[in-house]
């Protein structure tokens, strides 16, 4: 049986065999150029590529968390963030063919003549005769002095053998009890347990055969607590400043034409880059808040290795309120034993005194980590983060700028008034205006005041 369907619809036409053909070539086309950038890529370019993917370096910053703004009871905004440029050393940067230690020394040279200054918590001092200048150190920084002597096979060496004959110094009396316990035919005739298992005992070498096991050097250094160490424990070890400088020099490769005084310099940076790896990576700031002139003789200088990058810095909009607002700055060795700042990078920026300081825990925010893919000419080719930044919160004070203003400027004309009268220009007041039933704090003035945002300048 046959079906008739009828006659196909208009928008149903056949296949051209000119399309066909047209549609063919088209894909063979694209299929060609796809062969074409595959082979230039695999063959043809394999080298130069090859090299790129070799050479590529992976880098890991911290991104730093902006901080929190602060505000009035009405919204009214008193210190907020703005942008400033940093300069940062990086080696990571350097192609094989720069020295690290004269790329540093440059920068530090650029650096004194615009009359900037630089971190350098390598405690010795900057000028001969050289000392050690641990007074200033914190416990964690003693911590990360105590890891580089430990890492420095001289200063290990001497502080090793040190400790052998004053193991006082040292928390190991387990180790003492069993060295003392095993005498020397012992040893001979059947290794103890702790010395096969941990194999942290050797033979002092004495005239006689019966000495005692001493426990090793490198093991006793290990259980030294950095509390203990001091300047005088160094110099007593063997360890004087300029042989230390001596020693790091050598390790850095320093040349030997530096004088005693560019020696020390170059190594404080080195060092600094040095506690950057024992600690949590965090880009090294070699000079902060660098402006435009700097900027350019960084660029128009090809200054190996340095990188600016931007940071957050605090602006205050208004100059009221000198007394209550406060003032930021880096951590101090004091600060350190502070459990409010456990955790704190070394280089982190934190509020020093009055509502920066006491609202610390809300206005610091968490930092985040950026990892970078860089070419050995320091070409940036891939960056993501790992970890994204968190800013800290806003605070809200009690305290009405508008009321506070007025409350200042009355303030100012009574004292000034007063002391026109008896001609006592050292006379100073003070005022507290509290909200009753609240006890909230409508506004705090003092007088003499200052501008908090000059106040580094104007006082330091």
């Amino acid at each position: 049986m046959k079906y008739d369907y009828g006659p196909l619809p208009r928008d149903v036409e056949e296949i051209q065999p000119g399309r066909m053909l047209l549609l063919l070539s088209l894909t063979a086309l694209a299929l060609l150029i796809y062969v074409g950038v595959l082979y230039n890529t695999q063959i043809v370019r394999h080298e130069e590529y090859l090299k790129l993917s070799s050479t590529s370096i992976v880098r890991r910053e911290t991104v730093k968390a902006s901080r929190g703004i602060i505000t009035d009871r009405n919204g009214v905004t008193l210190i907020s963030n703005g942008f400033a440029y940093d300069l940062t050393f990086d080696s990571s940067l350097l192609r094989k063919d720069q020295d690290v230690n004269n790329a540093i020394l440059r920068l530090l040279k650029l650096s004194e003549s615009q009359d900037r200054t630089w971190t350098d918590t390598l405690p010795i001092t900057r000028d001969e005769p050289f000392a050690y200048t641990m007074e200033y150190l914190s416990l964690e920084q003693k911590r990360r002095f105590l890891t580089y002597l430990s890492s420095l096979k001289a200063s290990r060496d001497r502080l090793g053998a040190y400790l052998q004959t004053h193991m006082d110094l040292v928390d190991a009396a387990d180790l003492i009890e069993a060295a003392e316990a095993e005498s020397a035919e012992q040893a001979e005739e059947t290794p103890s347990t702790l010395e096969r298992v941990l194999g942290i005992f050797k033979r002092e070498k004495k005239t006689t055969n019966t000495g005692p096991l001493l426990p090793d050097g490198n093991k006793l250094l290990e259980r030294l607590s950095a509390a203990s160490l001091s300047p005088e424990l160094l110099e007593e070890a063997g360890i004087p400043a300029a042989d230390l400088l001596d020693w790091m020099a050598k390790d850095l490769g320093l040349p030997e034409d530096y004088i005693p005084w560019t020696v020390r310099k170059v190594l404080g940076i080195r060092y600094e880059l040095q506690m950057r790896k024992l600690g949590d990576n965090s880009v090294y700031i070699l000079t902060e808040d660098v402006d435009t002139p700097f900027i350019s003789r960084i660029s128009d200088g090809n200054y190996a290795g340095a990188k600016i990058i931007r940071s957050s810095v605090r602006e205050y909009e208004t100059d009221k309120a000198a007394h209550i607002m406060g003032t930021v700055g880096p951590l101090y060795s004091e600060d350190l034993e502070n459990p409010l700042y456990e955790g704190y990078p070394l280089d982190s920026v934190v509020g020093k005194d009055g509502v920066e300081a006491a609202f610390e825990q809300y206005l610091h925010g968490q930092d985040g980590r950026r990892v970078l893919s860089v070419t050995e000419d320091g070409t940036i080719t891939g960056e993501y983060y790992s970890k994204e930044p968190k800013p800290g919160n806003t605070v809200e004070l009690t305290i009405d700028l508008a009321f506070q203003e007025k409350v200042e400027g009355y303030l100012a004309e009574t004292v000034e008034r007063i002391n026109g009268g008896d001609g006592d220009t050292a006379r100073g007041a003070g005022v507290a205006v509290v909200k009753v039933g609240t006890g909230e704090v409508l506004a705090l003035a003092s007088y003499p005041t200052f501008d908090v945002s000059t106040y580094r300048r104007d006082y330091n």
